[in-house]
């Protein structure tokens, strides 16, 4: 039986005027090694059934990883008669026609077995190699799944999606530097990737301190994501809003960064490594603007949210198990027309931070944070100097998207953030 078809059958089990029921199905293979062999092999497949019953502004929730239907439906119609009324339970999403969004399924990456895996692992790891340098892990992996949703407004869908990713870690002494890609198509140039990190690696040796003090920088792509997932992502949560722990709550329609700077939630990116037809209620995708040319224009919702604060919701429910539950689709900061050599020379003197580590450590409240550099580079007249070492770069995330002086030109996406290195201005580094 498969996803669609299991909605259904749970479905018919329901009796409550309200339910929302989804069904995923995910197979998956990773290669990886230990050192420079590889070692380790898992695949597995692996069905999750989500189940959300409501009656009268009560609202009962179930989940079974295995496919137990019967059990899953009980479990939820138990947790409704004990649950309290909730004053902003919202329905559920009415039926209307889910968009198109191309290149989520790939059959070339659902067709890929364990010698194709093993033979980009291999090609992976040689194209890295370098006497100064070992490889301290490297691994291939792969993903298929379905997923479906029915809810008591007569919604059905059903989506296809394929994942392929490619990552490594090289170390040279004390030096560990990591990348990794990631691809809904069978076009990760897992060479190309392999030589990234060495180079990378190669560059980051022989690291000289420098004097700590205040700096221009430019941001990579890595440091960019993890900025803008530790900080910018909650304060843009549409909960967190509600809550009021979000600095960029009441600021719509104000400036909130640089007029350089405009992004938006796009959970119809062709190819997007988040896109979707539809989110965890079945609400379907859209394009949601949220910073335009430096002017806050919205935050993202789910069903409850919307309700909660009168607006629609954008599409962006990550789960049926909690309520609220928001998480951004692809978030894209629009490129500006400079290459990353073009952003050293704009710069002048300063530092270029490609890989930096603790994001997560940001206080989302104020926009503080304090980043490790494990791949920094000291910059003087537009031309590498020489790479960084033991340097903490801190500054205040809604502080620098207002000094942020230009864009760049090379977009890439890590996780849900879809972005190109950014020239700031005034960045602490502390040595």
């Amino acid at each position: 039986m498969g996803p669609s078809e299991l909605v259904d059958e749970i479905i018919r089990r329901l009796d409550t005027p309200f339910f929302e029921v989804a069904v995923a199905t995910t197979g998956s293979t990773t290669l990886s090694t230990e050192r420079e062999s590889i070692r380790n092999a898992e695949s597995g497949e692996k069905i999750v059934i989500d189940v959300r019953a409501g009656d009268g502004g009560r609202v009962g929730y179930a989940r079974s990883v295995g496919g137990e239907a019967g059990i899953t439906v009980r479990n939820a119609l138990e947790a409704l008669r004990l649950s309290n009324v909730d004053e902003h339970f919202p329905g559920v999403t009415e039926a209307t026609k889910l968009p198109k969004v191309p290149g989520l399924f790939d059959r070339k990456v659902a067709d890929l077995g364990p010698d194709d895996l093993a033979d980009k692992l291999r090609a992976l790891m040689d194209a890295a190699a370098s006497p100064k340098l070992e490889v301290e892990e490297a691994a291939i992996s792969t993903s298929m799944s379905t997923s479906a949703f029915g809810n008591s407004a007569g919604v059905r869908a059903e989506e296809k999606a394929t994942m392929w990713s490619a990552a490594l870690v090289l170390a040279g002494g004390t030096v560990n530097v990591w990348d990794y890609d990631s691809s809904r198509a069978l076009d990760i140039d897992v060479e190309s990737l392999g030589r990234q990190v060495r180079d990378l690696t190669l560059a980051s040796l022989k690291p000289k301190k420098v004097e700590s003090g205040r700096f221009n920088a430019v941001l990579g792509h890595h440091t960019v994501t993890e900025l803008v997932s530790n900080l910018l992502a909650p304060a843009i949560n549409g909960d967190v809003v509600q809550r009021g722990g979000s600095p960029l709550a009441d600021r719509v329609g104000e400036a909130v960064a640089s007029p350089t700077v405009t992004i938006t939630d796009d959970g119809l990116l062709p190819s997007g490594l988040v896109s979707q037809l539809f989110d965890a209620e079945g609400t379907p995708s859209c394009t949601t603007p949220l910073v335009t040319k430096g002017v806050l224009k919205g935050f993202l919702h789910d069903n409850y949210t919307a309700t909660r604060g009168g607006v629609a919701s954008t599409g962006n429910c990550s789960s049926l198990s909690i309520r609220p539950s928001i998480h951004p689709n692809n978030l894209v900061i629009a490129p500006g027309t400079l290459s990353t050599e073009d952003l050293l020379g704009e710069m002048g003197d300063g530092l270029h931070i490609e890989l930096p580590m603790g994001g997560f450590t940001a206080n989302a409240s104020s926009g503080d944070f304090s980043l490790h550099v494990l791949a920094g580079f000291l910059v003087k007249d537009g031309e590498v100097v020489h790479a960084v070492r033991d340097a903490i770069l801190s500054g205040n995330m809604y502080d620098m998207l207002g000094t942020v002086e230009a864009v760049g030109s090379e977009v890439r996406q890590i996780s849900h953030v879809v972005a190109p290195p950014l020239l700031v201005r005034d960045l602490s580094l502390v040595s």
